[in-house]
């Protein structure tokens, strides 16, 4: 990450709120530009409202990853030098009041605005760069801004810890319930708790996620399952992915499936072994304690066996039934036809 650590990150953009009052659009706007079919601007006049988009600005976000088809700012802003800043993607703004001055807030477009300041200050780009914007229709509040920042996103979407970030804001500071969130954004309702759980986690999870070394669905599952413990599991998880030439953490690479699987490979030979120990002369010498506990096991498997086997005699049953009466209107639409 950048200059900020990820506490510093969920509490800034996951807790922020902030209440614009509105002011004159046209006024406001052609204070830092011009007007035309829309108002080209100076990037550098437009203010960003801090931790208002829920991007990590990190080194992915500036340089990228190709393996992830993620395209950083600075490819960004090789991109507008060569073919400028397209005017049909425009910058959208909320024009506000403060003391006593229109003020041009950014509220979609953050990455090409970075892009753009990019350009002017590291690529050669021109001094005088103007940039199309547009403002946001009168009467438009900042619940509405989240949510069309969200929706505006969809081209270079936000990445899944960003998304977490972002529902953790909306689901607390703007009391939106989850079913509200999934109807108006498409992310599903299991996504958005494991989100409010993720943002939650210990710091090493949320980098974790924000990494991709994990998947927010399973660092979820993780921090439900081992609680305290879960930076301690999913670190020997990774160290199990890596040792198997992976990049990710999966559920196969929690501490003990591994076992589980032998477990279930050997379970016939385990409920062999114990049957025969449960029939041995010397079964009688062992505490009343272990018998019971052999008991009950075999008693379960026992009832378990029983009620497959139920299962299976009756699906054989109903398969022949099935069979004896398609041969039964079988042998009637052959009568029928020789009548």
């Amino acid at each position: 990450m950048s200059d900020k650590s990820i506490s510093q990150v969920l509490s800034g953009v996951a807790n922020q709120k902030l209440e614009l009052i509105p002011g004159n659009a046209k006024k406001g706007l052609r204070a830092i530009g011009s007007a035309s079919d829309m108002y080209m601007v100076t990037p550098g006049n437009i203010r960003v409202i801090e931790d208002f988009n829920p991007r990590v600005k990190d080194r992915i976000y500036w340089e990228g990853d190709e393996e992830a088809g993620i395209e950083g700012i600075i490819d960004l802003a090789k991109s507008m030098k060569q073919n400028g800043f397209y005017r049909h993607k425009p910058l959208a703004g909320y024009v506000a009041l403060v003391d006593g001055v229109e003020v041009v807030f950014l509220t979609e477009g953050h990455r090409r605005l970075d892009a753009a300041l990019y350009w002017m200050n590291n690529l050669g780009g021109p001094e005088d760069l103007q940039v199309p914007l547009v403002s946001s229709p009168r009467g438009t509040n900042m619940l509405d801004l989240n949510y069309a920042l969200f929706q505006s996103n969809r081209s270079e979407d936000f990445r899944p810890f960003e998304k977490c970030i972002w529902v953790k804001r909306m689901h607390t500071m703007y009391g939106q319930t989850e079913a509200s969130i999934s109807s108006k954004t498409g992310l599903s309702l299991s996504f958005i708790r494991s989100a409010l759980i993720v943002v939650s986690a210990p710091d090493d999870i949320a980098m974790m996620v924000q990494q991709g070394r994990i998947s927010v669905t399973s660092a979820a599952d993780a921090v439900m399952e081992h609680k305290e413990k879960v930076v301690e599991v999913l670190k020997q998880a990774e160290a199990n992915s890596i040792a198997n030439g992976k990049r990710k953490i999966t559920p196969r690479f929690m501490p003990g499936s591994g076992f589980q699987k032998v477990i279930k490979k050997e379970s016939g030979a385990l409920y062999e072994t114990v049957a025969m120990v449960r029939a041995d002369t010397g079964y009688g010498q062992l505490t009343e304690e272990t018998r019971r506990s052999i008991d009950d096991l075999i008693a379960e498997l026992d009832a378990a066996k029983k009620k497959l086997e139920e299962k299976e005699a009756k699906a054989l049953s109903d398969a022949e039934q099935e069979a004896t009466d398609d041969e039964g209107k079988s042998t009637e639409e052959q009568g029928t036809l020789q009548v």
